[in-house]
């Protein structure tokens, strides 16, 4: 993704890395939640913990479930916060929060992704993520 100027470098994912169930690399998508939403983080911490990350992990699957393709532009809800799975660019660079969301996407690549527990010998050649989430 270099040379883009506006989003830093992908991120290696390795298979054993990805949930199968939920359709997630939860680290990457811990990761961004944790470093670009540091108050839902830090609210969601206070509740649970240890359990934080399992828990939104947990919801936002549930969530994606039911909600599909709408997550990643609208969040989801986790104990009464919205926490967004990636922010897309601003149609103006007028509000400079927005700007800085964007930029702390965190775009992966997996190689030969076993994403399948029904067929595990079976792999994706090359995934592309958004924070974590596999994109079609």
């Amino acid at each position: 993704m270099g040379g883009v100027g506006d989003v830093r470098d992908y991120v290696r994912h390795v298979s054993k890395d990805f949930d199968k169930e939920l359709a997630i690399f939860p680290g990457t998508a811990l990761r961004f939640i944790r470093e670009i939403q540091p108050k839902g983080w830090e609210k969601s911490e206070t509740l649970h913990q240890e359990e934080t990350g399992e828990r939104i992990i947990a919801v936002s699957g549930r969530w994606m479930d039911t909600h599909g393709v709408t997550t990643p532009r609208h969040g989801f809800r986790c104990y009464g916060k919205t926490l967004r799975i990636a922010f897309f660019k601003p149609a103006h660079g007028l509000n400079s929060e927005l700007e800085a969301r964007h930029v702390g996407n965190i775009p992966g690549l997996a190689r030969q992704l076993h994403s399948s527990s029904w067929r595990p010998k079976d792999s994706l050649d090359v995934t592309l993520s958004v924070n974590g989430i596999p994109c079609p």
